[in-house]
Protein backbone atom coordinates (compact mmCIF):
# COMPACT_ATOMS: atom_id res chain seq x y z
CA UNK A 1 0.00 0.00 0.00
CA UNK A 2 1.33 3.50 -0.37
CA UNK A 3 -0.42 4.87 2.62
CA UNK A 4 2.83 6.42 3.79
CA UNK A 5 3.47 8.04 0.29
CA UNK A 6 0.62 9.65 0.04
CA UNK A 7 0.41 10.99 3.50
CA UNK A 8 3.93 12.41 3.06
CA UNK A 9 2.65 14.06 -0.44
CA UNK A 10 -0.09 15.83 1.09
CA UNK A 11 1.49 17.02 4.06
CA UNK A 12 4.93 18.17 1.88
CA UNK A 13 2.75 19.98 -0.45
CA UNK A 14 0.54 21.62 2.31
CA UNK A 15 3.29 23.17 3.64
CA UNK A 16 4.33 24.24 0.14
CA UNK A 17 0.78 25.74 -0.42
CA UNK A 18 1.77 28.37 2.55
CA UNK A 19 4.81 29.94 0.30
CA UNK A 20 2.33 29.62 -2.69
CA UNK A 21 -0.03 31.61 -1.00
CA UNK A 22 2.39 34.34 0.78
CA UNK A 23 3.74 34.51 -2.37
CA UNK A 24 0.75 34.76 -4.12
CA UNK A 25 -0.39 37.28 -1.95
CA UNK A 26 2.91 39.31 -2.44
CA UNK A 27 2.26 39.02 -6.17
CA UNK A 28 -1.30 40.73 -5.80
CA UNK A 29 0.40 43.90 -3.72
CA UNK A 30 3.33 44.06 -6.49
CA UNK A 31 0.89 43.38 -9.47
CA UNK A 32 3.34 41.06 -11.17
CA UNK A 33 2.74 37.52 -10.85
CA UNK A 34 6.58 35.70 -11.42
CA UNK A 35 6.54 32.64 -13.24
CA UNK A 36 8.32 30.94 -10.73
CA UNK A 37 4.59 31.20 -8.74
CA UNK A 38 2.79 29.88 -11.77
CA UNK A 39 5.35 26.82 -11.71
CA UNK A 40 4.97 26.23 -8.20
CA UNK A 41 1.19 26.01 -8.45
CA UNK A 42 1.91 23.42 -11.61
CA UNK A 43 4.22 21.23 -9.43
CA UNK A 44 2.01 21.03 -6.41
CA UNK A 45 -1.27 20.41 -8.51
CA UNK A 46 0.91 17.31 -10.15
CA UNK A 47 2.49 16.10 -6.41
CA UNK A 48 -1.45 16.64 -5.44
CA UNK A 49 -3.01 14.57 -8.78
CA UNK A 50 -0.12 11.65 -7.97
CA UNK A 51 -1.39 10.92 -4.41
CA UNK A 52 -4.97 10.21 -5.74
CA UNK A 53 -3.24 8.26 -8.47
CA UNK A 54 -1.30 6.26 -5.89
CA UNK A 55 -4.99 5.67 -4.55
CA UNK A 56 -6.38 4.68 -7.31
CA UNK A 57 -3.64 1.93 -8.00
CA UNK A 58 -3.99 1.14 -4.22
CA UNK A 59 -7.75 0.40 -4.93
CA UNK A 60 -7.10 -1.32 -7.96
CA UNK A 61 -4.28 -3.82 -6.69
CA UNK A 62 -6.40 -5.07 -3.43
CA UNK A 63 -10.21 -4.88 -5.06
CA UNK A 64 -9.82 -4.60 -8.59
CA UNK A 65 -7.41 -7.24 -9.38
CA UNK A 66 -8.79 -10.00 -7.64
CA UNK A 67 -12.19 -9.85 -8.79
CA UNK A 68 -11.27 -10.00 -12.44
CA UNK A 69 -8.84 -12.51 -11.93
CA UNK A 70 -11.47 -14.40 -10.15
CA UNK A 71 -13.72 -14.18 -12.83
CA UNK A 72 -11.41 -14.55 -15.54
CA UNK A 73 -11.86 -10.89 -17.21
CA UNK A 74 -9.03 -8.83 -18.57
CA UNK A 75 -6.55 -6.79 -16.53
CA UNK A 76 -5.78 -2.77 -17.34
CA UNK A 77 -2.36 -2.35 -16.89
CA UNK A 78 -2.23 1.42 -16.72
CA UNK A 79 -4.92 2.99 -13.89
CA UNK A 80 -5.42 6.44 -12.62
CA UNK A 81 -7.43 8.85 -10.69
CA UNK A 82 -10.69 9.03 -12.63
CA UNK A 83 -11.78 12.59 -13.61
CA UNK A 84 -14.21 14.52 -15.74
CA UNK A 85 -15.29 17.53 -16.56
CA UNK A 86 -19.24 16.50 -15.87
CA UNK A 87 -20.98 13.68 -13.94
CA UNK A 88 -21.13 11.35 -17.37
CA UNK A 89 -17.11 12.21 -18.23
CA UNK A 90 -16.35 11.38 -14.44
CA UNK A 91 -18.37 8.13 -14.69
CA UNK A 92 -16.94 6.92 -17.23
CA UNK A 93 -13.64 7.63 -16.29
CA UNK A 94 -14.13 5.40 -13.60
CA UNK A 95 -15.66 3.01 -15.81
CA UNK A 96 -12.09 3.29 -17.63
CA UNK A 97 -9.97 2.63 -15.07
CA UNK A 98 -11.55 1.44 -12.22
CA UNK A 99 -13.77 -0.88 -13.84
CA UNK A 100 -16.25 -2.85 -11.83
CA UNK A 101 -15.69 -0.61 -9.01
CA UNK A 102 -19.24 -0.25 -8.78
CA UNK A 103 -19.99 -3.53 -8.79
CA UNK A 104 -17.34 -4.47 -6.38
CA UNK A 105 -17.71 -2.06 -3.68
CA UNK A 106 -20.16 0.63 -3.36
CA UNK A 107 -18.71 2.18 -0.17
CA UNK A 108 -15.33 2.94 -2.18
CA UNK A 109 -17.26 3.98 -5.40
CA UNK A 110 -19.61 6.66 -3.96
CA UNK A 111 -16.50 8.30 -1.25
Amino acid sequence: MRDDDVKNLCEYEENRLVDIKKTYEQSLQNKDIPVSLRIDIKNNMENLRSALDYIAQDVNETIIIPYRKKNNMKLRRIIYFPYGQNEQDFNESIQRNLPDLKTISLDIYFQ
